[in-house]
């Protein structure tokens, strides 16, 4: 009997120790690297006791070229040299591992799917490189491709648009298909990558859609939801009926070929891709990548536990820990995950020209983990923007204080987290359908007791989520994790590390959000709600994003749903998800203000201030004694002075001395003056008023 297998059978938890991580763990490259002479192949697996490679002339069906048996090396590594010319061709990898039977007696979900053991028995796995470059449709067999064949043209001169700052990002969040599925979506290549890479579209009313679009709304970058090779559409039969976010991918190395217009060539979708990622770049915007490594779909059919049984994931008491609520969490701690993770990543910035990565539950990731992507992305460029969910979806076995949680994220460097707090007080609470904010009337209904914390919540919103002088907050440092229920915690400690939004994929949307919250009140009041809510995102410190298509009033109606609204969407149809650009027809005056908005940001340094102790000194609340109304002014001189009213009723804003140029009120943003006023300005009810000294 093998002695790491041994170990194993007395305890799984030999996995977690360094005294594995020192006997197995392998430090070089892994995967497939082809030439035309030869293609050399290397997987990592210290528990089998033998690997072929399995070589296909296809992606699918019965058409085994070759088997060949694996060298076993040191560290766990197993190689293998082929010298012939196997370009196009598919392989797979046949593990068998000795002292491993399926846990037969499997009474419970979380119970591990294979036990290492004493008894002689051994289990024989087939599957598909982790660190494959490209494969077939469904991802069931790796591809070996010439990547230099798969560039678009001039890719060599593709050009990332100039970004110096992480302050200065303004995110715009979109699912590749629902970009380009709805009729009026003018473009031709529907629910497919090459949709962003064509220019000129629009929709039945002349208006731009697509890439014109988001040039003329002014966004810097396009937030991708999950592109990684995914699970749960069937690639050989992309309808309007089966639909998926992304959110339980396959291959990471991959993207998904539900996208491509030929799912089945391997290098079709990697150069559609690339085509998307230049089209953006081309036009001014960079892009980002919505990563899932906290899970996978399943874990006993996934590529990981096919390798190395149970290594992946985090197990307690013979049991999947579920940090992520989909049935499984990832080990980020172990080091060759860690290591996987940084590899994939650092190989879609190389090869793909990513911009940056938004972590899908960044706190069942470590916090070491999480600094060490940050330090790979800077060693290649430092523009690179990183961010993620600050917290976890359930009970995880990794210790909570060396977590990626918002409330530690004085410890990771230069990562942002996204401010639900500030997004739960301006439009209520995403888990109360009815729940209203400051934004949606909560200030003038009666029904809600606790205006005095809404409104704190918004100035705590407003200064970037951490401390400030004029601002009731408690430390992240001394309270729990988990917070105190009617507090607010002080977490970002510099302003480049919260991400400020409303709305994003899950949950209602912000325009539902108000519709559900807001049923009595007429078109106009549910405009004005939305517009107030966009407008103190864009006028608070820190970094803001944008749900695609809150800007015409984006909505998922579905009749199935008991609200009526779909606040989970993630396998809905095309029907539900998708943008319906003719509402941009309908609903321009929120398109226009919301690119006013956009276009005020980007021309007010005061609204991007650097650093935590900039904002105290720069940034002062003026005593109003009304729990609706917010009033602030930055800059030395206090020469910027931004408004916002929660109340139906108008309200009369004094003013310095001196002319004062307004650029937002109830109807219009703009960058430029709007007109000039002296000693007040009427703040009208449901509104945002921003002004600049003449």
């Amino acid at each position: 009997m093998d002695m790491l297998n041994k170990k194993l059978a007395k305890s799984i938890d030999y996995f977690d120790t360094l005294d594995f991580e020192k006997m197995y763990c392998y430090d070089g490259e892994l995967g497939y690297v082809y030439t035309k002479e030869k293609t050399i192949f290397k997987v990592w697996s210290p528990v089998a006791k033998k690997i072929s490679v399995k070589i296909y002339s296809e992606g699918m069906g019965d058409n085994l070229i070759s088997k060949t048996d694996m060298l076993k090396m040191d560290k766990g590594l197993w190689q293998l040299e082929i010298e012939e010319d196997l370009e196009d061709k598919f392989y797979t990898y046949e593990l068998e591992i000795d002292n491993l039977k399926k846990n037969e007696e499997k009474k419970e979900e979380s119970s591990i799917d294979y036990i290492y053991t004493d008894e002689d028995e051994s289990t024989v796995m087939e599957t598909p490189d982790i660190y494959g470059k490209a494969c077939g449709v469904n991802g069931l067999r790796t591809m070996i491709v010439d990547m230099k064949k798969t560039n678009p043209k001039d890719w060599s001169k593709d050009k990332k648009p100039e970004f110096n700052d992480m302050l200065d990002a303004i995110l715009y969040e979109v699912h590749i298909r629902d970009f380009s599925s709805d009729d009026s979506c003018g473009m031709g290549n529907r629910r497919k990558y090459l949709a962003f890479t064509e220019n000129g579209t629009h929709n039945d009313y002349g208006m731009a859609t697509g890439v014109e679009h988001l040039k003329e709304l002014g966004i810097t970058h396009v937030h991708l939801l999950p592109m990684q090779d995914y699970v749960t559409v069937d690639e050989r039969e992309c309808d309007p009926e089966h639909y998926n976010w992304g959110y339980d991918p396959l291959n990471y190395y991959i993207p998904e070929g539900s996208y491509a217009t030929d799912a089945f060539d391997g290098k079709v979708r990697i150069r559609e891709f690339k085509e998307l990622v230049k089209s953006l770049h081309d036009n001014g915007i960079r892009v980002v990548m919505d990563v899932v490594y906290n899970h996978t779909y399943s874990v006993k059919e996934s590529l990981f536990n096919r390798l190395v049984p149970n290594y992946y994931y985090r197990i307690e008491n013979n049991k999947y820990t579920d940090g992520s609520a989909c049935g499984n969490e990832t080990a980020s701690d172990h080091y060759m995950f860690r290591k996987y993770m940084i590899d994939s990543l650092k190989y879609w910035i190389e090869e793909y020209h990513i911009d940056g990565f938004r972590f899908d539950l960044m706190a069942v990731h470590d916090i070491e983990t999480i600094n060490k992507i940050r330090l790979m992305a800077d060693e290649i460029d430092t523009s690179i923007i990183l961010y993620g969910e600050g917290w976890k979806g359930g009970y995880s076995k990794l210790d909570p204080h060396k977590a990626a949680f918002k409330l530690n994220a004085s410890k990771v460097n230069m990562v942002a987290m996204f401010n639900d707090d500030g997004r739960d007080a301006v439009k209520g609470s995403v888990f109360i359908a009815d729940k209203k904010g400051f934004a949606t009337g909560a200030m003038y209904d009666n029904k809600v007791k606790n205006k005095k914390a809404i409104n704190n919540k918004i100035k705590y919103f407003v200064a970037g989520s951490g401390e400030h002088s004029q601002v009731n907050t408690v430390s992240s440092v001394d309270n729990p994790m988990w917070g105190l229920k009617d507090e607010v915690v002080s977490w970002a400690d510099e302003p480049y590390k919260t991400i400020n939004y409303v709305s994003a994929h899950d949950n209602l949307t912000l325009w539902d959000k108000i519709l559900v919250s807001n049923k009595s009140e007429d078109l106009e009041t549910k405009k004005q709600m939305n517009k107030l809510s966009m407008a103190i995102v864009m006028l608070s410190q820190g970094i803001p994003f944008i749900h695609a298509g809150d800007e015409f009033l984006r909505s998922k109606k579905n009749a199935n749903c008991s609200l009526g609204y779909d606040d989970n969407s993630y396998v809905s149809s095309d029907e539900v998800n998708s943008i319906k650009w003719n509402d941009k027809h309908i609903y321009e005056d929120v398109f226009n203000y919301y690119k006013g908005l956009i276009a005020f940001r980007k021309a007010t340094k005061e609204l991007k201030l650097r650093t935590r102790s900039e904002i105290d000194k720069l940034l002062k609340f003026r005593e109003t004694e009304k729990e609706d109304i917010i009033i602030y002014s930055i800059g030395e001189a206090g020469d910027v002075i931004i408004g916002f009213n929660g109340s139906k009723k108008d309200y009369s804003m004094e003013l310095p001395e001196g002319k004062w140029n307004v650029y937002i009120d109830d109807n219009n943003a703009s960058d430029k003056a709007l007109k000039c006023v002296s000693e007040s300005i009427v703040l009208k009810g449901l509104s945002a008023v921003a002004l600049k000294k003449d």
